[in-house]
């Protein structure tokens, strides 16, 4: 003789609704079980050891032509250096060597991280070789509203204020 097995909470659900609860409980589980592939942006490893700087302000080598430079994900700003952990406070010192179009200070804020990308300069052991953009918002004294830049602190790149931006005189 078999135990009669309790399904009195199943027998209260309508059909459909213990339908929808099967399909989302199947959604759950195959969508925590992809695993996402990301994309090779950069093989090359960083030959620069350190961006030269004073007082917390970096040597930059001028203003970017590329209107899109810093201000898209697929055009960051690249400040990154062979010591990755040297270089770890560059997104702020980077910020404070920019200013306005007319020298005004600039004020920034970290927004968030997003976007990973595989990048040799990322630890192998510890991220497998991926990193991620970092977010910030801008502004200055005249600004209508925030401008929003993208950082990638761990591929070097020629390091430049984004157009609209002037570099702060290197003393």
């Amino acid at each position: 003789m078999t135990k009669p097995t309790n399904y009195s909470l199943l027998k209260d659900l309508p059909i459909k609704q213990y339908s929808l609860c099967l399909l989302i409980l199947f959604s759950m589980v195959a969508f925590s079980c992809h695993k996402k592939q990301f994309k090779w942006k950069t093989r090359k490893k960083n030959t620069v050891e350190l961006i030269e700087e004073k007082d917390s302000v970096l040597r930059l080598e001028g203003v970017s032509d590329d209107p899109r430079y810093g201000y898209t994900q697929d055009r960051p700003i690249k400040i990154g250096v062979a010591s990755f952990y040297l270089g770890r406070n560059y997104p702020e010192k980077y910020f404070k060597s920019i200013t306005g179009p007319h020298g005004e200070k600039v004020i920034f804020e970290r927004i968030k991280s997003c976007c990973p990308f595989k990048t040799v300069n990322s630890s192998e052991e510890n991220y497998q070789n991926v990193a991620v953009l970092e977010i910030y918002q801008a502004y200055y004294e005249g600004l209508e509203k925030p401008v929003t830049f993208y950082v990638n602190f761990f591929d070097q790149g020629k390091p430049l204020a984004p157009k609209g931006f002037l570099v702060k005189p290197f003393k």
